[in-house]
Formats: C-alpha cells, sequence, structure tokens
C-alpha cells in the first residue's frame, strides 16, 4: 500500500486512478425504495423480513435470525430483497441514529424488508456492495446522511433527502480488493469474538460447578453436599466442609463518601496519585484521582448504588465515594475467591426510589467458603482464567482499533 495526495492515505499500490465523486442514487440499479408494512397480524409465517433491529447486530444482515411476515405473492415481488441491497433507517429518536446502514449479502430469493427502511440496490456492475457498506459508515458519511435528517420529536429521513449525497467510488477492481481486505479483518475479529464467548460461556459453567455446595438436613442432621467441580488438597486428600457465615461476620463493612474538590483531579499526575472509585461498572469504577486516600489494605468493594452488588478485588490505596462499599477482611482468607462469591449472590434492592444497597443490607448476606487453602487453588484457577480471558479480549480490541484506523485511512 502506498500515499498519494488527492486520494485515500492509505490505498493498494497498483491503483492509480482518481475516484470519482457521484450521488448515491447514481449507484443504484433502480433507485431507493421503501419496504413493506410490518403488520403484527401477520407475522411468524410466510417471507423472511429484515427489521430495523437487523440493522444493528453484526456488520452485515444475519438473514438467520430474520422474522416472518405473510405477505402476497405480488407484494413480496415489488419488495424482493436481492444480493447486496443496502439498507437505511428511516428514523431514529436521536440524530446520530438516522439512515444507519447494513447490506444483505444473502442471495436467497425470500426475503422482504421494513417499511421502516430505505433500499438501494447497487449496480453490481461498477458497485461492489461489500465496499459501499464499509464506506457508508465512515464517519465523513455518517456526517452527510445525518446532516439530511428533519428534527421533531423523532429525527426522519426519506429517499430525496439523500439521493443526491455525495460519494466517493474508485474502479470496481479497487473497490473489490479493499472489501476483500477489509472483510478478512472482519474474519478475524469475528473469530477473536467467538473465542472471547466461549471462554466466557466455560468460566461461567465452571463458576456453576465450583460453587454449587450446600448444606441441607439430612436425617435430622446438617450435612454437607460438596460442589460438583472440586480440588484436593496438595497431599491427595479432601479439603474439610465448606463454612457458612454472615458478610458481617467474614468483614468490616463501610460505606464510602465524598472526596473534597481540593484534593480530586480528573487526571492522574505525580501529586494525584491514589485512583478515586465509585459504583460504576466501566472502568472499574474509576472516578478520578487523589492526593489523599480512605483505604490503604487489599479489600473488595461491592457497588451500593446503580447495577447493586458487583464486587471487585482492590489492591491498592484508594478513596472510596458515592458509598460504594468497602469490604476488609476480619481474619485471613483469599479476597479474589470472595470477589467470585459475592458477584453470584442475588443481591437485591430493598430499598424504594433509587436503587441502593447499605452496609447493614449487605452484611446480613450469607456466603459459603471453604478453608483457606481450597480457597487459594479455586482463586488461581478462576484467575488464570480471567486472564486467558483478558488476554483474548486485548487482542480483540485492538484488532477493532487496527479496523477503525484503517477505515480512516482507506476511504476519502
Amino acid at each position: 500500500m502506498t500515499e498519494q495526495m488527492n486520494v485515500p492515505k492509505l490505498r493498494f499500490g497498483d491503483f492509480s486512478e482518481q475516484p470519482k465523486t457521484l450521488k448515491l442514487i447514481e449507484l443504484s440499479e433502480d433507485g431507493i425504495s421503501n419496504g413493506v408494512f410490518n403488520d403484527p397480524k401477520k407475522v411468524g409465517s410466510g417471507y423472511r423480513l429484515i427489521n430495523v433491529k437487523d440493522m444493528y447486530e453484526t456488520d452485515y444482515v444475519d438473514t438467520g435470525k430474520l422474522t416472518l411476515l405473510d405477505i402476497g405473492a405480488k407484494e413480496f415481488g415489488k419488495n424482493m430483497v436481492r444480493y447486496g441491497d443496502i439498507f437505511f433507517t428511516r428514523s431514529s429518536i436521536v440524530p446520530s441514529g438516522i439512515a444507519y446502514s447494513n447490506v444483505c449479502l444473502s442471495r436467497s430469493n425470500d426475503i422482504t424488508y421494513d417499511g421502516h427502511l430505505m433500499k438501494l440496490s447497487p449496480a453490481l456492475s461498477r458497485v461492489d456492495p461489500t465496499y459501499l457498506s464499509y464506506k457508508l459508515r465512515t464517519w465523513p458519511m455518517r456526517t452527510r446522511l445525518i446532516r439530511r435528517g428533519k428534527q421533531s420529536t423523532m429525527t426522519t429521513i426519506g429517499q430525496a433527502d439523500i439521493a443526491d449525497i455525495p460519494v466517493e467510488m474508485p474502479t470496481l477492481p479497487e473497490q473489490q480488493k479493499i472489501a476483500s481486505f477489509l472483510s478478512k479483518v472482519d474474519e478475524k475479529i469475528g473469530l477473536l469474538s467467538g473465542k472471547k464467548d466461549k471462554l466466557t460461556e466455560y468460566k461461567r459453567g465452571v463458576m456453576q460447578q465450583l460453587f454449587n455446595g450446600k448444606w441441607h438436613e439430612q436425617d435430622g442432621q446438617l450435612t454437607f453436599t460438596p460442589p460438583t467441580l472440586r480440588f484436593k488438597a496438595d497431599d491427595g486428600n479432601e479439603f474439610p466442609d465448606w463454612e457458612e457465615k454472615k458478610l458481617g461476620e467474614v468483614f468490616s463493612i463501610s460505606a464510602g463518601g465524598d472526596v473534597d474538590k481540593k484534593h480530586s483531579n480528573k487526571v492522574r499526575t505525580d501529586k494525584f496519585r491514589y485512583p478515586v472509585f465509585a459504583n460504576a461498572e466501566t472502568n472499574k469504577g474509576l472516578y478520578g484521582y487523589s492526593d489523599v486516600y480512605k483505604v490503604d489494605q487489599p479489600c473488595i468493594t461491592v457497588s451500593g448504588r446503580g447495577s447493586l452488588g458487583n464486587a471487585l478485588y482492590r489492591n491498592e490505596a484508594f478513596y472510596p465515594i458515592v458509598r460504594l462499599l468497602v469490604l476488609k477482611p476480619q481474619f485471613a482468607l483469599n479476597l479474589k475467591f470472595f470477589e467470585q462469591t459475592i458477584n453470584k449472590l442475588n443481591i437485591y434492592n430493598e430499598s424504594t426510589g433509587v436503587p441502593q444497597l447499605t452496609a447493614p443490607q449487605l452484611k446480613t448476606y450469607s456466603v459459603l467458603f471453604p478453608s483457606t487453602n481450597e480457597q487459594n487453588k479455586i482463586a488461581s484457577f478462576l484467575t488464570l482464567l480471567e486472564q486467558k480471558i483478558d488476554l483474548v479480549n486485548s487482542e480483540l480490541e485492538t484488532a477493532k482499533e487496527w479496523k477503525k484506523g484503517l477505515l480512516q485511512q482507506m476511504f476519502l
């Protein structure tokens, strides 16, 4: 690939012809049209239907997940979907969602589309539909489309609004080469995404088997039924039965407060080096940084607002805010094990109004736990599994960022 002036920054070296700017409608075989009325009474049988919801799930319309709509043969004939058809959403609650596009790459002859969508059938003799789909999702093209929307209660857009939007198009062979290259990138992203999903599902299944032990009454006596999946001690012997205690017997639990503005900063500096954590799930609840800390020992935090009961192991000095609950162990235990245990609790909102979880409420929840040695084995196994998931996720995010950069450089 080479870089040239007045053309995309990144380009395959065997192409030199200047891209042509055409109106969107000039790329079509037969204009831009609306779909069929999606009558709820006719759903469940008939032809497969591309709906608004099908626009957002994947980078191409997944025809294996389409619903059915029973319409007449004549109406279907007027609205039949062909290979390479591009669809646009006609309305959106927010302007940024208007004219969102996707492509159908199926060659089946039993698919139609909803009236809340617009369809453009590319002239396949000069337009590669996969290339055009990538092009329409670039930020410059999205900006052009969004600007044509009409705002009222909803943002809407019609065929006439998008028909004359300019689109820079290289020759068909160059389109095909770009589309093929980006499709391989998408294939890599899909493989990584699938690998991550399988590892996450495996972890979920393992967790169910590691933590399904329970105490129950049998012949008038309490008996412990061990988990389905259980480790043995290093000498090959079984570990002792698990204990059951209230969280308030295992941890001292307190709630975070507010941090003074003069002691906080949005970014980390030499002075403001202690993280400030709140209840959010994103970025592990990181809110900012402070020059003072409130907690300086390994502990667990549990969200007391929003998504209740989300437990995270912390191993650094930090400042908890917005009623983030801090759990400090009262005796020797493995905090990573208890992080997993608390996350499996069915914590529910006991308050009216804004969902919240208080320290007194959390103290009453019961947990089952094994000896410290068994805790360590379970925690080590799950930590290794989480590291594998994190590694795959890192590779996935890197691939997505690489694709994002390619889209910025390969299209005008």
